[in-house]
């Protein structure tokens, strides 16, 4: 296995995370707009290997990402590891509506 190339510090992450949260409620109602629902997603395989083009898009969406991690709320023990992946695709989401 290789050395990482990045190195993310939990605290860190966890601080920069609650920092970007509490701008968030700080300008907005209780519920946080996304008019756009599907994205063209990378296979993880491809996803990081930047010196090929990916051969294959898929296309996700937002919204099915976020009823998958509301199922984590009632049930987390299967898919704690691929909510992290949900999270994203919901929370570049959200960062697109706040700069577009």
């Amino acid at each position: 296995m290789s050395e990482p190339s990045v190195r993310v510090p939990v605290d860190q992450l966890r601080q920069v995370f609650e920092l970007l949260v509490a701008h968030v409620v700080k300008g907005a109602a209780t519920d946080l707009p996304v008019s756009k629902d599907y994205f063209w997603s990378i296979p993880s395989s491809e996803r990081y290997d930047v010196y090929n083009e990916p051969s294959e898009l898929t296309i996700g969406q937002v919204s099915e990402s976020w009823a998958n991690l509301q199922g984590m709320l009632e049930d987390d023990s299967k898919t704690l590891g691929y909510g992290l992946v949900w999270l994203a695709d919901v929370l570049r989401a959200i960062g697109d509506e706040a700069v577009g």
